[in-house]
């Protein structure tokens, strides 16, 4: 399963551990010296985001010092999973459990894959102050506390509880571990995907980089304060960066970002708002998996909001053999994010990871996403251990070496869906591969109502717009399935083995209806 933050990542007999670690297996990891950390706890700031920016600022134009990963102590680099999955955080220790505070802080403990560690100060009027660490703040099992830890041994992360679904228990709000990671609940929901900081070269022959929070200033809450601000730098080898996160908890918790970044290098293809997550098999499976579940995927499709107000809808999917890219045209886009559109435990029959209650997260642009373009990397896996579907935008001009950039966006984690109350929308996507020789059947499911009359839909209607990169449309039939129901069956005839680009929308004489259905078809 997705692990539950609570503790260190744990997995059942068909669980996935934490959607971090391939990050932090194969990312290239950015540092801070000891002696800049002594720094930032003098230049405490009510408000610490100006204070970081000029960090930032600064410790681009110096080389890049990668993270002191090789002073853990051999006691915790070597830790296997189940040794570093019996360190807990002591719950009693909480930061402001005792003051009465709407918000409280608990901390991961470095080891593991979770080597690099992160600096986090407490701001107030007075100034900014240093958490340290202690091994009483942990339980480490029958074996006790290593007798070789440092004392200024640092933290892997740390999350924030707040009381999101009763008033008398601090459920966990936001969790940051690993790279430039973290993920946010809202009301009633499990962990599921991931947002980040910022993705650069994505599914790049060249390799990605990953960017690292390294320091955390967390501006401590008034007693009735309904919000709570993060603000962290960002550093690697070709990035420095100023982050502030304000997070308002509720039914769908929204996080206000606003970042400034200083290149070092050459930005190739910077991606903004990025979104992390798992998709194995759903409706629209065309390789065999052998599993007793339905469908397993924290998110099952991209959601783009263009700016005309019209709206994509592209299935993710679990390619058979390569990755693959694709790009959404979206200047000026008004909205994006990786939905969990699918609501039915029917559809997961999982009692232990509950996707039916993973979070969407959409990203809703508010500075610096006036030009450029949706882009979505969908990675081939075996198993759901691996994080395998990225989302992010990237913006039409490149960020050179010595510039600078400003972007702020809100992110919003939900069980909604944005579009069900302006469009009729994709409700599912079936796929047989070899309905007859060269020839794939796609089923489009689409469910609402009329935006402009109220009406369900009526397939008697309503006409189907399909369109094919290459190869023959044919066969295009549209029947009412149910009340707001509509399905539409049509056949691609290949001429050849390369991918097809497929869109589908539903019209009433020129006006359109539904959002714009749209895949990669990667057959076998």
């Amino acid at each position: 399963m997705t692990p539950h933050l609570a503790s260190p990542p744990s997995t059942g007999p068909r669980g996935r551990s934490s959607t971090f670690v391939l990050a932090l297996v194969f990312g290239t990891f950015g540092g801070i010296a000891a002696s800049e950390v002594a720094l930032g706890a003098q230049r405490g700031d009510p408000k610490a985001f100006p204070v970081v920016v000029e960090r930032a600022r600064e410790l681009s134009a110096r080389p890049y010092v990668p993270a002191a990963a090789e002073s853990l102590p051999t006691s915790l680099a070597d830790l296997d999973y189940d040794r570093y999955r019996a360190i807990r955080f002591e719950p009693d220790h909480a930061l402001w459990k005792t003051d009465g505070l709407p918000f409280q802080l608990q901390f991961f403990h470095r080891g593991f894959f979770f080597k690099e560690p992160v600096h986090v100060f407490t701001v107030e009027d007075s100034g900014a102050t240093p958490v340290p660490f202690s091994t009483e703040l942990f339980e480490y099992g029958t074996s006790g506390a290593p007798a070789d830890l440092p004392a200024d041994l640092g933290f892997a992360g740390f999350r924030a509880h707040a009381a999101l679904n009763r008033p008398d228990y601090f459920d966990e709000l936001v969790a940051f571990l690993g790279a430039s990671y973290f993920r946010v609940l809202g009301k009633d929901q499990v962990y599921g995907l991931s947002a980040r900081g910022l993705a650069l070269d994505c599914g790049e022959p060249s390799g990605e980089e990953f960017p690292r929070f390294t320091e955390f200033h967390v501006e401590t809450p008034t007693a009735g304060a309904t919000t709570l601000t993060i603000v962290a730098l960002l550093d690697s080898r070709s990035v420095t960066g100023a982050y502030e996160f304000t997070f308002e908890p509720g039914a769908s918790t929204r996080t206000s970002v606003r970042a400034t970044l200083f290149a070092r290098t050459d930005l190739k293809k910077p991606g903004l708002a990025p979104l992390t997550s798992m998709f194995l098999f759903g409706e629209n499976r065309v390789r065999y998996i052998p599993d007793f579940r339905p469908e397993v995927h924290d998110s099952d499709g991209l959601s783009v909001q263009h700016a005309d107000g019209s709206w994509t809808w592209r299935p993710i999917d679990n390619p058979p053999e390569r990755h693959r890219i694709s790009r959404f045209p979206a200047d000026g886009v008004a909205q994006f994010g990786l939905l969990q559109r699918d609501r039915a435990f029917d559809h997961y029959q999982d009692l232990e990871t509950n996707q039916q209650r993973r979070p969407s997260y959409v990203i809703v642009p508010r500075d610096g996403f006036e030009h450029g373009h949706v882009e979505l990397v969908e990675i081939p896996t075996a198993l759901e251990f691996n994080d395998n579907v990225v989302a992010y935008f990237v913006p039409a001009t490149p960020l050179r070496a010595g510039e600078s950039a400003r972007f702020a966006y809100d992110l919003i984690a939900t069980t909604g869906d944005p579009a069900r109350h302006d469009v009729a929308t994709v409700d599912a996507t079936r796929i047989d591969p070899d309905v007859a020789p060269d020839e794939a059947l796609f089923v489009v499911d689409f469910r609402g109502r009329d935006a402009a009359s109220s009406a369900p839909l009526d397939a008697g209607r309503l006409r189907a717009d399909v369109t094919a990169s290459h190869g023959d449309v044919k066969s295009i039939v549209l029947q009412q399935a149910d009340a707001g129901g509509v399905r539409l069956s049509f056949r691609i005839h290949r001429s050849e083995r390369t991918p097809i680009d497929l869109t589908a929308r539903l019209l009433e004489g020129e006006r359109v209806v539904s959002e714009t259905w749209s895949y990669l078809a990667d057959l076998p």
